[in-house]
């Protein structure tokens, strides 16, 4: 309790994102409910329900939310006459559809958005039209509703202290990459030492998918704000189709390195210690890169791969390998694999960056 009121008191000032939202979204939902009275609506308490659902921290997320509340409604309400006016007089049909509706809202709600509000507005309004005559007209009551508080949440992210969601893409892929080059860390020094920190291993992992899908939607906000390229929008999807490529690869990694037993061959052990310590170097380097344009030093270089595969031609061609099992050579290969790859998207990362502030090359 004492962490939670400390924190609140550090939100209080004019500059905190969240002090800015709430005074933000008070304004909206006392908006709507003035304009909810003064138009004498009968379920005026649709407006500030609009305004709470819709309103995010940021301009892109408003909007993004907005358009998927609104595109819902229209959509689930013309649903819901259209299954009223041809079925409703046949009770025996439209209440079972009614609770199957009910049971896909359910499922809808942690799965997509826009689906869970059509199912939950045509939901509604065909329960209204069971209860009350000439119900089905609720449904175009609540189409009037959701687009007037929606049109109130969207003037006040516009008119209040806008903040906009492209101005923390920087802190956004620094971010990730820090949480992807941490994962790498725990991951070599699991492999170097032969120690089984499987636990802490998982815990990251979770850490860097959580990181992933908060970077995914602070992407999809900045994406649908005013001002951004259409360049800009396809580098960011790029992107961020390329960071979930690495986790992918980061996946692969701790898979190989758990069938390999957790250690790495006697005769491979500083070479595979100088690959890891050049991928992690490239992942340090493009966190900089991500938070300035033009970091104070070099890019690594990239000679890290030709020169591991050269050592290891050299071993195979004295012989060190006669004695290892074929299926060691195996993971041996695919550890080299998805390094390389690993590499390759962080490559193609710096150039998604590189798109993202200045347009294609």
């Amino acid at each position: 309790m004492t962490d939670a009121i400390k924190k609140l008191r550090g939100e209080l000032r004019t500059d905190s994102v969240f002090f800015r939202h709430a005074i933000r979204s008070a304004i909206a939902v006392a908006a709507a409910i003035a304009a909810a009275h003064s138009l004498d609506l009968h379920h005026g308490i649709w407006l500030p329900i609009t305004v709470v659902v819709i309103m995010r921290p940021s301009l892109g997320g408003t909007i993004r939310h907005g358009w998927r509340r609104v595109l819902g409604t229209v959509l689930g309400a013309g649903a819901g006459i259209g299954l009223l006016i041809t079925l409703g007089a046949h009770l025996n049909v439209i209440i079972p559809l009614a609770l199957f509706l009910f049971l896909v809202t359910f499922f809808l709600k942690n799965h997509n958005y826009t689906l869970f509000v059509v199912a939950l507005t045509a939901t509604v309004v065909i329960i209204l039209g069971l209860i009350m005559p000439m119900g089905w007209k609720m449904g175009l009551v609540r189409i009037m509703d959701t687009l007037i508080g929606a049109a109130i949440g969207l003037g006040a992210a516009f008119l209040i202290w806008p903040q906009k969601a492209r101005a923390s893409l920087k802190k956004q892929i620094h971010g990730i990459l820090a949480t992807f080059e941490e994962h790498l860390d725990l991951l070599a020094s699991a492999y170097l030492t032969g120690q089984d920190r499987e636990p802490a291993i998982i815990r990251t992992r979770i850490h860097v998918i959580d990181a992933l899908n908060q970077c995914e939607e602070v992407f999809f906000e900045a994406s649908a704000e005013p001002g951004m390229r259409t360049e800009q929008r396809q580098a960011l999807s790029r992107l961020l189709r390329t960071f979930f490529r690495i986790l992918d690869l980061l996946t692969s990694l701790s898979t190989i390195i758990r069938r390999s037993g957790g250690t790495v061959l006697p005769v491979l052990s500083e070479s595979t210690e100088k690959l890891l310590a050049a991928t992690r170097a490239e992942f340090i380097w493009l966190e900089r890169y991500a938070l300035n344009s033009e970091p104070s030093d070099p890019r690594p270089s990239q000679t890290a791969i030709p020169q591991f595969l050269e050592e290891i031609r050299s071993l195979r061609a004295s012989g060190e390998f006669e004695d290892v099992p074929l299926a060691r050579r195996n993971t041996i290969s695919a550890f080299i694999w998805n390094i390389r790859a690993i590499g390759e998207e962080l490559d193609m990362a710096y150039q998604r960056i590189f798109e993202l502030r200045y347009g294609r090359k």
